[in-house]
């Protein structure tokens, strides 16, 4: 079980690959929801969506030698921030 403490802590706390890993997974969770849920419902408006896209971007260029350490390395490998 994870610690709480840790899961806490400021996202900027984190290192490269546990953000990439949040970013990835929030991305999925909206995504998934948008797409096969609630269609047309969504919780985030586009901008939203758009601007933690390029974050998401920006953390793996910036970091590319953390995405094997990531638990989300495939889908993060697959990453396409022009959809």
């Amino acid at each position: 079980m994870a610690d709480l403490n840790n899961l806490l802590r400021p996202f900027d706390s984190f290192t490269p690959s546990e953000q990439m890993d949040f970013c990835m997974r929030r991305i999925m969770i909206h995504s998934h929801i948008y797409y096969h849920q609630l269609k047309p419902f969504t919780l985030v408006e586009d901008r939203q969506y758009d601007k933690w896209m390029k974050e998401m971007d920006e953390l793996i260029k910036a970091n590319p030698d953390e995405i094997d350490k990531c638990e989300y390395a495939n889908a993060i490998r697959e990453f396409d921030p022009s959809t």
